[in-house]
């Protein structure tokens, strides 16, 4: 009789486990708006990895929450997203350079007035104060600093410049060298100090021409000496370090300029994206000014601002109409990019720009349990949470292609789910706790 008791007790919890699995599981390709096939040609393979395609993020209500992967039985399997990492090796490439002269008798870094800026082009241009053409009373000028100007400059980590000597006379060269970065061609950001270049030429040629700095990035660069003649040196190069970095999606949208011409408003097709760097296209127009680029996790208005959008983050840099002007952003989720002028007032352009955005390319793999073919659904509002799970590096893996997607008005999910989950687990805990006191009644008996 006592066995007859546990036997209901332990049935009614193992009905109440299904019902309480059904609230997280029913679910079907028919709730999502896109779905597309997912094919692979090993059937062994226990996984299958594929890089997430553009339309996905688009097609996602919440960031990827609401993806999932079902097989033929309309069971969603395990899933997990990476980044996907890509590995470069070390390179080598030269640089364009400016040399800068100065007399040779005068000890500071630049020994009459320069100027230096930004010509229509981005390129750096320097404007120096005339000197006396008396040969007698002027010395013969000299080079002591070189400003690099090159667009890779600013995209890419340098951790090493090598130099090139004119060795025409076989003279013998020494020189002690700062290096230094900047951002704006206005403050100057020592890397290293007192480095030591030099060839010397005698029986045998000894030479170190080469200076190794803590791996940075940096949009302009200036090598320079207190009293050497820099002059010898004829080409520079930049070295790369290897480094694993970040595979990125690219995308290009249409801004929109304001009938004030003091706001450029950028929405992101209508979703959230973790953008991590911007390039904004002018075409035809001459820009350069101190820029100011908000962002926001909802589209602003065009025309007016109420307290309620406030940018989420903002961030401030020299613009010109150049390619290389490329703004780094944080990688927070945003909706829309505003581009404004630093001080205020309009933009000097007559028509809007357009705006190249990036994003962090996503890898997605799933276990391949049940029965081909896999669908891939994206887009469910009721989905708000992840529903990922680490898979197994080392399990067989196979290379899987997502087809075109189909679109569909998403069904909402199915009603048969429990509205009040609480009640299953109060139903739950008084059977275990019951259980228990039966078996304690036993024991007693015994």
């Amino acid at each position: 009789m006592f066995a007859n008791k546990i036997s209901r007790v332990t049935v009614l919890i193992s009905l109440l486990f299904p019902q309480l699995a059904a609230a997280e599981t029913e679910i079907s390709p028919a709730n999502f708006s896109h779905t597309a096939p997912i094919t692979f040609n090993d059937p062994k393979a226990v996984a299958v990895t594929m890089r997430l395609p553009q339309w996905s993020y688009f097609a996602s209500k919440h960031q990827l929450a609401d993806l999932r992967v079902f097989n033929a039985e309309g069971i969603a399997v395990a899933h997990q997203l990476m980044p996907i990492q890509q590995n470069t090796p070390s390179s080598e490439f030269s640089v364009d350079a400016i040399a800068i002269p100065v007399e040779a008798d005068v000890k500071e870094v630049v020994g009459r007035e320069a100027d230096i800026q930004l010509d229509i082009k981005g390129k750096i241009a320097i404007h120096m104060s005339d000197i006396p053409k008396d040969s007698k009373s002027t010395p013969k000028p000299k080079i002591t600093q070189w400003i690099l100007d090159d667009p890779k400059l600013s995209l890419t980590t340098i951790k090493n410049f090598r130099f090139e000597l004119d060795e025409t006379h076989k003279a013998d060269f020494e020189a002690e060298i700062t290096i230094e970065s900047s951002e704006d061609l206005r403050t100057w950001q020592p890397v290293v100090s007192n480095q030591k270049l030099f060839a010397y030429f005698g029986s045998h040629r000894l030479a170190q021409l080469s200076i190794t700095i803590p791996a940075s990035k940096s949009s302009y660069w200036r090598i320079r000496s207190g009293d050497a003649d820099l002059s010898r040196l004829v080409k520079i190069y930049a070295n790369t370090p290897s480094e694993t970095i970040p595979v990125t999606e690219k995308l290009t949208v249409d801004c929109q300029l304001s009938a004030t011409k003091e706001r450029v408003l950028c929405p992101l097709k209508g979703v959230q994206l973790p953008i991590t760097s911007v390039q904004f296209d002018f075409g035809g127009q001459r820009v350069a000014f101190n820029a100011l680029i908000n962002t926001y996790k909802q589209v602003p208005q065009l025309d007016k601002l109420t307290p309620k959008q406030q940018p989420s983050q903002m961030l401030n840099g020299m613009l010109t109409s150049s390619e290389s002007t490329v703004f780094k952003l944080n990688g927070l989720a945003i909706e829309a990019l505003e581009l404004m002028v630093q001080q205020g007032g309009q933009l000097g352009i007559s028509s809007s720009p357009s705006v190249a955005v990036d994003w962090p390319a996503q890898q997605l793999t799933f276990l391949a349990h049940g029965s081909v073919p896999f669908t891939l659904a994206v887009g469910a509002d009721q989905l708000l949470k992840r529903s990922e799970q680490v898979i197994n590096s080392e399990w067989s893996t196979a290379t899987g292609i997502i087809k075109e997607p189909a679109q569909q008005v998403p069904k909402a999910l199915s009603k048969s789910i429990p509205k009040r989950p609480w009640l299953l687990w109060g139903l739950l805990a008084g059977s275990v706790l019951m259980l228990g006191w039966m078996a304690i009644r036993l024991l007693k008996e015994r």
